[in-house]
């Protein structure tokens, strides 16, 4: 997974957007496939973690990723390849974000303009998301401090 070009990594997993699949080296797609067959399609979700170490593929669904400037997580569903047991996690209510979407996507993706655009006014606020786990909702409004067409260019007013 480290050689991956795909996506974002960190010491744990690799993360990247569903669209991304098909870049995947064909070992980590079959990986993928696994946890399909267990869970369903992968299409389903927005985001593939996948883990490094403990044989385990996460989808992670997200409020209206496409549209959403900063979406919020919805549902987890962790997959265990080697127990074969799928657990689901609502997140509704936890107003978790994803940041800083650009990294997750081909370089070539249309909307990548337009998402640095919002990460780069997220880091002119002070918000930083060094792992994978954001801000949320909450935070991210104390940072704008009322602003309210900042809130609205990241789509929280």
């Amino acid at each position: 997974m480290r050689g991956t070009k795909v996506g974002w990594q960190d010491e744990q997993a690799i993360y990247f957007h569903v669209s991304v699949l098909k870049e995947l080296p064909p070992i980590l797609r079959a990986y993928v496939a696994c946890a399909e067959s267990l869970y369903g399609d992968a299409a389903q979700a927005d985001m593939v973690k996948l883990h490094k170490s403990s044989g385990k593929v996460t989808f992670l669904v997200y409020d209206d990723f496409a549209a959403k400037p900063l979406p919020q997580l919805l549902l987890r569903i962790k997959v265990n390849l080697r127990s074969r047991w799928v657990q689901i996690y609502d997140h509704s209510g936890d107003g978790q974000l994803l940041c800083f979407k650009e990294r997750f996507l081909l370089p070539d993706h249309p909307d990548l303009g337009q998402m640095a655009e919002v990460s780069t006014a997220l880091e002119k606020l002070g918000v930083v998301a060094p792992g994978f786990i954001g801000p949320t909702k909450t935070q991210v409004l104390e940072a704008v401090r009322g602003d309210s067409a900042m809130a609205a260019r990241l789509g929280l007013g």
